[in-house]
C-alpha cells in the first residue's frame, strides 16, 4: 500500500461506523495496530485525543491491509501528526 492510498482510505466517509457504536473501539483499534507494530503503545492523551506510537510509515512497511485501514477508519481512528490517534 502506498502512503497516498492509506490517506485516501483514512479520509473516506465512515460508512460502517454504526457497527462499532457499542464497542470499545480504542482497544479494538490498538489490537489492529499491534498486528503490524507489536510494541505500539499510547504515548499521550490530552484534550480528548489519544495518541499512539504507530506511524503511518511503520504500518505501511508492515504491510497493513486495506481492510484493516478501512476498519480503523470505520471505528473513527484518525491520522494526527503522521501517526494514529483516537478522538474521544
Amino acid at each position: 500500500m502506498t502512503y497516498e492510498r492509506f490517506l485516501q482510505l483514512m479520509n473516506a466517509d465512515y460508512p460502517n461506523w454504526k457497527e462499532y457504536i457499542d464497542k470499545d473501539t480504542i482497544i479494538l483499534g490498538l489490537n489492529i495496530l499491534r498486528k503490524y507494530v507489536p510494541n505500539v503503545r499510547i504515548c499521550a492523551a490530552e484534550h480528548g485525543v489519544i495518541f499512539v506510537s504507530a506511524s503511518i510509515n511503520e504500518l505501511i512497511e508492515a504491510n497493513i491491509t486495506e481492510e484493516d485501514v478501512i476498519t480503523l477508519n470505520d471505528m473513527l481512528w484518525h491520522i494526527e501528526d503522521d501517526g494514529m490517534a483516537y478522538h474521544l
